[in-house]
C-alpha cells in the first residue's frame, strides 16, 4: 500500500471517531442558547378573575305615608275611628277640643310644640307648629284659635297657619270661637270660695279673627260656665253663694246661678235666657273628697235629681253636656227630667269634650284617648296616625 493511501484512510477513519463522539455528547441549558418561544392571547389561557363582592346596604325602614289630610265632612260619622276594642297604641292627647258646629277637632299637650288638627271629623290629622307656650285653645267650624302666655292669639284654617296678634291686656280664663268671633274672658271662679276680687270679670272680643279688638265689662262676679253662638252672643252663668256651715272647715255653698248674654257687635248684657230644661251636677259636700255627686235637670226655679247620688272617686265621672249625662259608669240620653240609659262606659272615667255637628258625644278618655259615642256606632277611637 503506498503511504498517500494510508493517510487517506487514517483521516476517513478519525472522521468517522468524531462524528460519533459529537452525538454523545449533552448540553446544558445555560451552554445552549436557544431563542425565546412566543405565545398567542388565544394559546395561553388566563385564569379567571375573581367576582366582586356586592355590599348591599340594610333596606330603609318602611313608614307608611299618613293619609291625606281632608277638609270635607263626611256624611255620617258611625264609622270614623276604629272600635275601642280596636284602638291600638297611640301617643296620648292630653287636651282636646271640637266645634258644636260643623268636622273640627284639635287635640294637643301644652308641653308640646304642635297641635294636631282634624277638618273632616276625625278622619285625618295634620300638624301644626305653634311657636312659643300656650294656654288656651278653642275651636269653631274651620277654625282653631290658640292664645299664647304673651297674650298673643293665632287662628289656623285647612289653608293658613297662625298669624300672631296681640289682644287687649287682661288675663284670659276662657277662650271661645264662633265663625270668625273669638271672645277672651277674665273671670275666675274659685269653687264654694266665691269670686277672687283681685281678677275682676271682663271680656275682649273680635268680629274679624282677631285684626281688631273691643272689650266690655259684664255685670258678673265668678263665672263657671261660658258659651258663645253662631250669633255673637255671649253667655255667662255666674255662681251664686249661700252661708258657710260654722265649723265646717268649707266654703260657702253654691245655691244656685245668674246667667247674663250680650250680643258682641253691640254688647249690652241682659239677663240671659236659657233653655226650658237645662242639665247640672251639684255635689252634696263641696269641701269633702268623698262627696256624693248627681246630675240635676234644671226648669225655671227647680233642681230635679235624676241621676241618683254616686261617690265622686268610687264611681267614676258624673257629669252633664247638652243632652248627654254620665254617671254609674254608664251614658243617658237626658229628655226634660228623665234619663235613658244609651251605653256602658269602657273606661274608669270620661271627660266630655263637645257635642259635635252630627249630635254625636266626643270625650276624653281615662287612657288619654279621644273617643266618640254615637247611635249607629257606638264607642269608637278618633286619633292622628303615627
Amino acid at each position: 500500500m503506498k503511504r498517500s493511501d494510508a493517510a487517506l484512510i487514517g483521516l476517513a477513519v478519525l472522521g468517522i471517531v468524531v462524528a460519533a463522539v459529537w452525538k454523545l455528547t449533552v448540553y446544558s441549558a445555560a451552554e445552549v442558547s436557544l431563542p425565546p418561544t412566543v405565545y398567542s392571547a388565544a394559546e395561553v389561557p388566563l385564569p379567571p378573575l375573581p367576582q366582586p363582592v356586592v355590599v348591599r346596604a340594610p333596606p330603609a325602614p318602611v313608614v307608611p305615608a299618613r293619609p291625606r289630610v281632608g277638609t270635607t265632612c263626611p256624611a255620617d260619622v258611625a264609622t270614623v275611628g276604629v272600635p275601642v276594642a280596636s284602638m291600638g297604641p297611640s301617643d296620648p292627647a292630653y287636651n282636646a277640643a271640637a266645634s258644636s258646629q260643623g268636622c273640627t277637632i284639635a287635640l294637643w299637650d301644652y308641653h308640646s310644640t304642635s297641635i294636631e288638627v282634624s277638618w273632616d271629623a276625625g278622619q285625618t290629622f295634620s300638624t301644626v307648629a305653634i311657636d312659643g307656650t300656650w294656654n288656651l285653645v278653642a275651636v269653631a267650624d274651620g277654625r282653631v284659635v290658640v292664645a299664647r302666655h304673651d297674650n298673643t292669639v293665632g287662628v289656623i284654617t285647612p289653608t293658613s297657619r297662625p298669624s300672631w296678634r296681640a289682644i287687649p291686656a287682661i288675663t284670659p280664663t276662657h277662650l271661645l270661637a264662633a265663625g270668625h268671633l273669638i271672645a277672651v274672658v277674665q273671670a275666675e271662679y274659685s269653687g264654694s270660695q266665691g269670686h277672687d276680687p283681685r281678677l275682676p270679670a271682663r271680656v275682649a272680643y273680635s268680629t274679624d279673627d282677631g285684626q281688631h279688638w273691643s272689650s266690655t265689662t259684664p255685670p258678673v262676679g265668678s263665672v263657671d260656665r261660658v258659651e258663645l253662638d253662631l250669633q255673637g252672643v255671649l253667655t255667662l252663668r255666674e255662681a251664686l253663694f249661700g252661708p258657710a256651715e260654722p265649723d265646717s272647715g268649707c266654703g260657702p255653698p253654691v245655691i244656685g246661678h245668674k246667667s247674663y248674654a250680650a250680643k258682641l257687635d253691640a254688647p249690652h248684657w241682659v239677663a240671659a235666657r236659657l233653655p226650658a230644661w237645662t242639665y247640672d251636677v251639684d255635689h252634696e259636700h263641696t269641701c269633702d273628697h268623698f262627696s256624693r255627686s248627681y246630675v240635676v235637670a234644671v226648669h225655671g226655679n227647680r233642681r230635679e235629681d235624676i241621676s241618683g247620688r254616686h261617690l265622686i272617686d268610687a264611681d267614676g265621672s258624673t257629669w252633664a253636656m247638652g243632652t248627654y249625662g254620665m254617671w254609674g259608669g254608664s251614658l243617658y240620653r237626658l229628655d226634660k227630667a228623665t234619663a235613658t240609659k244609651l251605653a256602658e262606659v269602657p273606661f274608669e272615667f270620661l271627660n266630655p269634650i263637645a257635642v259635635d255637628g252630627f249630635g254625636s258625644l266626643l270625650a276624653m278618655s281615662s287612657n288619654e284617648r279621644l273617643v266618640r259615642w254615637s247611635p249607629a256606632g257606638g264607642w269608637r277611637g278618633l286619633f292622628p296616625a303615627p
